[in-house]
């Protein structure tokens, strides 16, 4: 039976993974038999747990994970929440992320061994349960290698499917993992280079905020990794041309499928023969314009919310979402599709489309760009010139911003 605890305890003394946690002024360093030893301790001190439904607020810290660890194989389940998510009903006790012990429901502990089941909330904020083993089949987890370990900073918070992919990979391969804290991005990439970070994932906009800092050009990165499905060519670029010899990819997570695609060849979209793995636990599928999943053993299907279409190529691009449109004049307008326009000019760091009423057409498009190189009145307006010249080449009329609100 797979286990966090049988995880760590593979790894001999000579080649210890560490666990390395940052704040101001203050780190400090644990290896994993370390943590397996607190953990093990923990575990004692939790043993009324034993056999419960119990709720964890889940955050990026080294007390989280030393908790996360000794709670694996002694509850029944495990509810991983993000802060501020009130545990649902049917627990019996809480967890929360100072790793205060609030008791729900009255319990009688059951000490039976139990295989834990691992509870996240979905895209619509229903729990789905997995075993270890489920979430660790995922390609990410999957493709570690103990021989060439990693050292991941941490930035996704572990409460989400991404995030806490990265932990499982981290403790089933052996690889450090570094959890930091500060005020701002530039302060957290500085303590990942004195950490010697070599891999980092995060979603499009944090990755565009964190190379905006300047800072991550010192880390000697080997894999970075963009959690989303909808990956913009411009932010895949800007993180292949930020760092030597970086291999990037990116990876579309889904809670409700309790399953990760990774991309592995940089480019944005999906590539026609990972929608033809037909040995696959979870697929992909296409439906008219609508991106699908299928599980493989239940025969379960679960609509996304991403509109999609094929290129000549056959790879599947996501061009939208159907929640995030705008009714332009009777044409719908996925926003995605003009930030990614946009982010392609040099010199915008980053973009955020909405809409805004319009007495004629009901809505229109709007846009805020972070273009900290331009400041002046004059220089906004000369730049303002430049992104509707762009846009008038790349977007059709009804999908062009009618305002632009300048930032940075």
């Amino acid at each position: 039976m797979s286990t966090l605890q049988a995880y760590l305890a593979q790894f001999n003394d000579k080649a210890q993974p560490r666990v390395h946690s940052y704040a101001t002024n203050v780190n400090s360093t644990q290896t994993f038999r370390a943590v397996a030893k607190q953990a093990s301790s923990l575990r004692q001190q939790l043993s009324q747990l034993a056999g419960a439904r119990v709720a964890l607020t889940m955050t990026a810290s080294s007390d989280v994970l030393t908790t996360l660890v000794a709670l694996d194989g002694l509850v029944e389940e495990l509810i991983v929440l993000p802060v501020d998510v009130n545990p649902p009903s049917g627990c019996h006790f809480h967890i929360n992320e100072r790793g205060a012990l609030r008791e729900l429901e009255p319990w009688s502990a059951n000490p039976m061994p139990v295989q834990t089941g691992w509870s996240l909330r979905d895209e619509q904020g229903q729990l789905v349960s997995f075993t270890l083993a489920e979430l660790c089949n995922n390609p990410l987890v999957a493709s570690g290698n103990r021989d060439k370990p990693l050292r991941w900073g941490v930035l996704q918070e572990p409460a989400q499917l991404a995030g806490l992919m990265v932990w499982l990979r981290a403790l089933k391969h052996g690889e450090d993992i570094v959890l930091a804290q500060a005020d701002n991005l530039t302060a957290l990439a500085q303590m990942f280079a004195h950490a010697g970070v070599t891999a980092i994932a995060a979603p499009p906009r944090l990755w565009r905020s964190l190379l905006a800092s300047n800072e991550p050009l010192r880390l000697p990165l080997q894999l970075a990794i963009v959690n989303s499905a909808m990956a913009d060519a411009s932010t895949l670029q800007r993180i292949q041309y930020s760092f030597s010899g970086v291999h990037v990819a990116h990876a579309f997570s889904h809670t409700g499928a309790g399953y990760s695609w990774l991309v592995r060849d940089g480019e944005p979209g999906f590539p026609a023969h990972l929608l033809q793995v037909s040995d696959a636990p979870v697929k992909l599928n296409v439906v008219d314009d609508s991106l699908w999943i299928e599980l493989g053993e239940s025969g379960a299907r679960i609509q996304t919310d991403y509109v999609v279409e094929r290129n000549s190529d056959g790879r599947v691009m996501i061009v939208g979402e159907h929640s995030h449109k705008v009714n332009v004049g009777g044409r719908d307008v996925f926003v995605q599709q003009v930030e990614h326009a946009l982010l392609a000019v040099p010199g915008v760091v980053d973009v955020q489309a909405g809409s805004m009423p319009n007495p004629v057409l009901g809505e229109l498009i709007r846009v805020d760009i972070l273009a900290p190189q331009h400041r002046t009145v004059a220089e906004r307006k000369a730049f303002k010139r430049q992104l509707q010249d762009h846009c008038r080449a790349v977007l059709q009329p009804w999908q062009r911003p009618a305002r632009y609100d300048f930032h940075g």
